[in-house]
């Protein structure tokens, strides 16, 4: 076997093998709003962020996982999982609703 077919073949066994932590991991990941609500607890913040951004960049951040583990004919041919994408959907749309009521609270 070439070299680089010998590469490519460890490179896409081990991609499999990590595929099986990538919901954790995204979990992890999406908790990005997590910092934003801290400052505004620590800061007392007045409405650092419009509401309308904030539904926005969740919304668009969700697409991609959403369509990984929601479409059954995905490109990257990942099976589907409707639980992951509702809890992913859950625990962004919990931030979302904790961000507004901090922001609500200051003011």
């Amino acid at each position: 076997m070439k070299p680089e077919k010998r590469c490519l073949t460890h490179v896409m066994r081990n991609m499999l093998w990590l595929s099986r932590f990538m919901p954790p991991v995204l979990m992890l990941v999406y908790t990005f709003w997590i910092p934003q609500i801290a400052h505004c607890a620590w800061t007392d913040a007045q409405q650092p962020l419009r509401p309308l951004y904030i539904v926005g960049m969740s919304a668009t951040r969700l697409l991609l996982p959403l369509y990984l583990y929601g479409c059954p004919n995905n490109v990257l041919k990942i099976s589907p999982n409707p639980a992951f994408c509702v809890v992913l959907v859950a625990w962004l749309s919990l931030q979302v609703c904790y961000l507004r009521y901090s922001i609500l609270e200051a003011s």
